[in-house]
């Protein structure tokens, strides 16, 4: 599963992707019952999660301020650079957090924050340092 969140401030839009694309939400609270009400299926595409941001970017041009961050286990053995690229070019900045994984397309082609393991333990201090992170992206 991938996530797509475009942020500005404090407000988001968020799309979540596996095997099908789900709406893209901007309600904190509809996204909070999304996260927890979701299972992951495998088999994202995140060329096409990456591209279907943008087309929100082009169909909403007020996104196009956002910083958009993608947030994946990297699990995919055919991501298009070239989708990377036409989203920087629609939105503020592009970033990806990558969890658990390695890719190193999106390495080469996206400024990338990688985080080898998420526990319950640490996952407090990582989302704060992530969080710390976006905001100086």
């Amino acid at each position: 599963m991938a996530v797509i969140l475009a942020m500005k401030g404090g407000n988001l839009a968020v799309r979540f992707f596996d095997q099908q694309v789900y709406p893209m939400l901007t309600n904190k609270n509809d996204i909070i019952k999304m996260l927890l009400s979701l299972i992951p299926l495998g088999g994202t595409d995140i060329t096409n999660a990456v591209r279907a941001a943008v087309q929100d970017a082009l169909d909403k041009p007020s996104l196009r301020d956002y910083k958009l961050v993608v947030i994946t286990d990297g699990e995919d053995d055919n991501v298009d650079p070239t989708a990377f690229n036409k989203a920087k070019s629609v939105f503020r900045s592009v970033k990806v957090l990558l969890i658990g994984g390695e890719n190193s397309v999106i390495e080469e082609n996206v400024d990338t924050i990688k985080i080898q393991e998420l526990t319950s333990e640490s996952y407090p201090t990582r989302l704060r340092r992530f969080s710390l992170e976006t905001i100086k992206w």
